[in-house]
């Protein structure tokens, strides 16, 4: 191998290497991102723990991104799962009822 060979290969090759370490940084920049975004979750208790609810995996249920985790407490307060049940039944009761009223 001549001497232009060598640098004609060592050029490539420093071109190679830095190709790779843009790939290398775009990827992680990227992950960091997508980790933000599509990944996060919040642990949720079925049963408040103000209600005596544990952090059993049972009692946790993972909502993602914090605004669903404060859209839940919106809609059903401190409740727990059965008392929110209980009340879907109920509001499921009264409406058949007055359907059947009416029709």
């Amino acid at each position: 191998m001549t001497k232009r060979q060598a640098r004609k290969w060592a050029k490539q090759q420093r071109k190679k290497a830095k190709l790779e370490r843009l790939r290398l940084r775009w990827e992680r920049r990227n992950e960091k991102k997508l980790s933000k975004r599509h990944f996060n979750f919040t642990k949720h208790h079925l049963t408040p723990k103000s209600q005596g609810g544990t952090n059993g995996s049972y009692n946790l249920l993972l909502l993602k991104w914090n605004q669903h985790h404060e859209q839940w407490h919106r809609l059903f307060g401190n409740f727990t799962l059965e008392q929110i049940i209980e009340c879907l039944q109920r509001i499921a009761r009264l409406k058949h009822r007055k359907e059947a009223q009416n029709g």
